[in-house]
């Protein structure tokens, strides 16, 4: 049975201490972060964020973490110690430099764990610069009336500040323009850090935080092996290796593996269904075979074997061609 070590609806978080961050990913496989001034009644409302995510634990079940699960949101949460995640570099400074040997050693979740250790330590940023930015995360860092560290940490990919020039408005008597940048906040919040715990409330979110090099990666074993029991073909142990390496060496199939395994038809895969699909498209290269029900896939192919699979192809109404139903083509047109 899952068990967390902290009962977070019991949490009073101290009504002196907040900072807030604003986050993004300065590289690939990098994140970083920086403090922006706010007003104390921003403080306020902030905290009350805080405080009613942390109320809503009561009526919460937690949920032992698995790398396919995903999360009934409201209604259900994630706890994971942070000496389970993926291994972490050497301490350093969230914003320091790093040579391109280390990096390689860096995860994004070590890169968040540091930045959210020691706030006071980041570079502040100023409002022009908030207004001229695009983030990827905000986190607000408060503590717990223990002295413990607590952050809330909400995830919005391409979340970028209203900036001036847009014609913005505030309604009270009448409608009055609004020079400066505008922030706008979300109601709950993703992920929950506190001393040597992160608490998920939204699978989505953690994924996509940490993509690149971390969680999607380790992950693919896992769902490798759930795709195949799921199927009614059999993947050969060689096909089985080759999807598993491909996958982890392409963040985009991995992507692709997690969404396919969410299929609810994969179990109507069968033999005579997989053979009649490939062999209406004999323009697909043919990397991707079927041996009775033993299939065979060499790493050139392992996009295409994706596609079948998800059941992506389909024939132009005009002109019959071959096409892809998705935004990634893997040499068909």
């Amino acid at each position: 049975m899952a068990k967390s070590s902290t009962d977070w609806g019991s949490i009073r978080l101290s009504p002196t201490s907040l900072t807030l961050m604003l986050g993004w990913r300065p590289q690939a496989k990098r994140l970083s972060a920086e403090t922006i001034d706010i007003n104390s009644d921003v403080a306020v409302a902030l905290r009350e964020i805080c405080t009613e995510t942390l109320k809503k634990f009561s009526d919460l079940t937690l949920r032992e973490y698995e790398d396919t699960a995903t999360l009934d949101e409201g209604e259900e949460y994630f706890s994971i110690r942070l000496d389970q995640l993926p291994k972490t570099a050497p301490s350093a400074s969230p914003n320091a430099g790093i040579d391109d040997d280390e990096a390689e050693e860096v995860t994004q979740i070590a890169d968040l764990i540091r930045i959210l250790q020691d706030p006071g330590a980041a570079r502040r940023m100023t409002p022009g610069q908030a207004g001229n930015g695009s983030f990827l995360f905000y986190a607000i860092v408060c503590k717990d009336a223990d002295g413990h560290q607590v952050s809330f940490i909400k995830q919005h990919r391409g979340f970028r500040v209203a900036r001036t020039g847009r014609l913005l408005t505030l309604f009270s008597d009448r409608l009055t323009r609004i020079e400066s940048p505008v922030f706008s906040f979300a109601s709950d919040v993703d992920l929950v850090i506190r001393k040597d715990e992160l608490v998920v409330l939204r699978s989505e979110a953690y994924v996509q935080l940490f993509t690149d090099i971390d969680i999607l990666r380790s992950a693919v074993p896992a769902y490798v092996e759930r795709l195949s029991s799921s199927i009614s073909v059999t993947l050969d142990e060689t096909a089985l290796q080759v999807v598993e390496k491909v996958c982890q060496e392409r963040a985009s199939l991995a992507k692709r593996l997690r969404r396919l395994n969410r299929k609810s038809w994969l179990a109507s895969i069968t033999e005579s269904s997989l053979r009649a699909q490939i062999d209406s498209m004999p323009e697909l290269p043919d990397g991707v075979r079927l041996s009775g029900s033993i299939v065979s896939v060499d790493e050139r192919s392992v996009p295409i074997l994706l596609n079948l699979l998800e059941d992506v192809y389909y024939r132009g109404h005009h002109d019959s061609s071959l096409r892809s139903a998705q935004a990634y083509r893997f040499g068909v047109s």
